[in-house]
């Protein structure tokens, strides 16, 4: 887990993959609305509230995921923090202005908030981490 090329490598999977999931017109949020609302037997009203938290809570998931990856490629570097989440912050941008693109997708500030909120808890939590178990857990 300390090798920094497998980490850099780790990093531009997930880059790509989150690249290719927005590519994709087909997972838009009215989309995943059909689906929640199809598979529980809820109102509309309430599969769009519970489309807003899925769809949001993956954004955080998603690049809180990346940031950790990136810390991880960053071990050792006296700047890792806040590096990752610039990473992270500034890919979820990025991805937002590439979504523009994107038949039947937008690009919405509050998603790269939700990008860097995600990264910003993930690095509270590697640092609450460290605290507990020592230096040299990440």
């Amino acid at each position: 887990m300390r090798n920094k090329k497998f980490w850099w490598i780790v990093v531009v999977l997930w880059c790509f993959a989150i690249y290719m999931f927005t590519a994709s017109p087909v997972s838009t949020g009215s989309s995943t609305q059909a689906i929640i609302g199809s598979t529980i037997n809820i109102s509309d009203s309430a599969s769009a509230i519970l489309n807003l938290i899925v769809r949001k809570a993956s954004h955080a998931i998603a690049f809180g995921l990346l940031t950790l990856f990136v810390l991880f490629a960053l071990k050792g570097s006296r700047k890792s923090f806040i590096l990752a989440w610039l990473f992270a912050t500034l890919y979820g941008a990025l991805d937002e202005i590439h979504q523009s693109f994107v038949p039947g997708r937008t690009a919405a500030v509050m998603d790269v908030g939700m990008d860097s909120f995600g990264a910003l808890v993930t690095l509270v939590l590697a640092k609450l981490y460290i605290k507990l178990k020592g230096k040299e857990a990440v």
